[in-house]
């Protein structure tokens, strides 16, 4: 497979991923078209697909806050295991970089569930396996943007260590990851 195939391949798989939780936020919220005004103890609309419920989580405003069995087979493919490994990290860590300074209770649910349905999701079988296990030990804090990007940052660390690579020094993860977007907006 040539590394343009790889680059495709990872960008492909992690925007399957975000479209399918954009679907399952809104099959979350009952297809409400205001989801701004929802409260977090609105009634969920019984109609509606729930997609906390395909994951055993109970109600659409329960977060997740365990790490489900990943659903993905191993992948042999080793140069295109690491080229998702690295588009996933910069992705999981632009997010952390973006997630606003104090957010909401909706924004920290939202948080928290991406990073717990990416774990269940990751297409590579084994690594998501393995970041089961991280987050069963270390529970993700998106209570701040700095909370969430620190935590982003020890967890990769954590890999890195079982992959005999060099520790990043997390006091650097947002200069690091800056994602290109211009002056930052305060959130």
């Amino acid at each position: 497979m040539s590394k343009r195939s790889v680059k495709q391949l990872a960008a492909v798989l992690i925007a399957a991923i975000l479209v399918f939780i954009c679907i399952a936020t809104v099959a979350i919220h009952g297809g409400e078209s205001d989801l701004t005004n929802l409260s977090p103890n609105a009634a969920p609309n019984p109609n509606s697909l729930n997609a906390f419920s395909l994951f055993g989580s109970g109600s659409g405003s329960t977060p997740l806050n365990k790490a489900a069995e990943p659903m993905m087979g191993a992948m042999k493919n080793e140069t295109a295991k690491a080229e998702l490994g690295r588009a996933a990290w910069r992705l999981l860590h632009t997010m952390a970089g973006k997630f606003p300074h104090k957010p909401s209770k909706d924004q920290q649910r939202a948080m928290n569930d991406f990073i717990y349905l990416f774990g269940q999701l990751y297409p590579c079988g084994d690594c998501a396996r393995h970041f089961k296990i991280i987050l069963d030990n270390n529970p993700p804090d998106v209570s701040s943007k700095a909370a969430v990007a620190d935590w982003a940052c020890r967890v990769h660390n954590i890999v890195n260590k079982r992959k005999e690579k060099p520790q990043f020094d997390c006091s650097k993860i947002m200069e690091f990851y800056d994602c290109g977007c211009g002056p930052e907006e305060e959130t």
